[in-house]
């Protein structure tokens, strides 16, 4: 494997930063590793580039190795949320990102790396991969990246007060076709915000600043839960049951948050030019019970499982 050091590059959290850098990634190896590998990359690179900007809200930064007949990337942001494959239905219009690295990087991977991570892939001539399991880029070595934990931490458990919240019953195969229904939403929202910074005051702007914000306010109390039920989704399972720790503000979160979706549910029905259709009942009804379940039990209610509420 070379010892070059990795070439690296920092973007904003913008659409058009997927195909900044398409273009830095193709300019910098084209001459090094052969046309359809290169395009491989650079495919590879646009998608996960394009995650971290709809899903992490961050600053991005990219660096390329070139171990020998192999190109490595990995892609940081400070959202310390993993990626995961969705499952979506084959119409959906998100979540295919990591359905194409998991097809076509010979190996690929997620770390932990100061307040955020690093999603990383190797493409290699023939297929044959590169043989390394782990990110080599230092991330956390501020002297390189002097900003890379820049802006507040997420909160951890032990730093407030938190309430106890358990999600009884919740039915798997609900909250896939709801997340895929909202993720859709919040994907087009970002791009009408890329298109027209002006939507910013308006309900798009309004809407993903709270995503981001909820994301990055309660990430840190929720890595746990989240693994569990991606686990659960892959096993196939009916149900879970979860319990969180969280602040007890993500009572407030919870019905700001769901507000705004009631706003943008009228919005996809008002006759806007959007590709996501207005939500059906049932996606509806689950998000009310979910973030109701939030809202109602850091208040001091005890937990009301899906088949018990008048949502189901």
């Amino acid at each position: 494997m070379t010892t070059a050091p990795p070439e690296r590059l920092r973007l904003a959290p913008d659409i058009a930063s997927a195909r900044a850098a398409r273009k830095w990634l193709t300019n910098r190896i084209s001459a090094e590793r052969t046309e359809p590998l290169v395009e491989v990359a650079s495919l590879l690179l646009s998608e996960l580039v394009t995650n971290a900007v709809l899903h992490a809200g961050t600053d991005i930064d990219v660096a390329v190795e070139l171990p020998d007949a192999a190109i490595r990337v990995e892609v940081a942001d400070r959202n310390p949320v993993h990626p995961a494959p969705k499952g979506y239905a084959p119409d959906a219009g998100t979540g295919r990102g990591l359905v194409l690295v998991e097809a076509l990087a010979d190996e690929w991977g997620v770390a932990d790396a100061g307040a955020g991570k690093v999603v990383w892939f190797v493409v290699s001539e023939g297929g044959a991969g590169a043989g390394d399991t782990g990110p080599t880029v230092d991330w956390s070595d501020l002297d390189e990246w002097s900003d890379l934990d820049d802006g507040p931490e997420p909160a951890r458990p032990g730093d407030p007060e938190l309430v106890t919240v358990r999600i009884v019953g919740m039915p798997l195969d609900v909250l896939r076709a709801a997340q895929e229904q909202y993720d859709a939403l919040f994907r087009e929202f970002r791009l009408i915000l890329e298109r027209d910074p002006d939507e910013s005051r308006h309900l798009p702007g309004r809407l993903i600043a709270v995503i981001d914000e909820v994301g990055h306010r309660f990430a840190g109390f929720t890595r746990e839960q989240d693994d569990a039920l991606q686990a659960a989704l892959a096993r196939g399972d009916d149900s879970i049951d979860l319990e969180y720790a969280l602040p007890a503000e993500v009572g407030a979160a919870s019905t700001h948050y769901d507000e705004l979706l009631d706003e943008a549910d009228e919005y996809c029905r008002g006759g806007t030019e959007l590709l996501t259709l207005a939500p059906p009942p049932i996606a509806v009804a689950f998000r009310k019970w979910f973030l109701g379940e939030f809202a109602r039990q850091a208040q001091g209610a005890s937990p009301c499982a899906w088949a018990d509420s008048p949502w189901a």
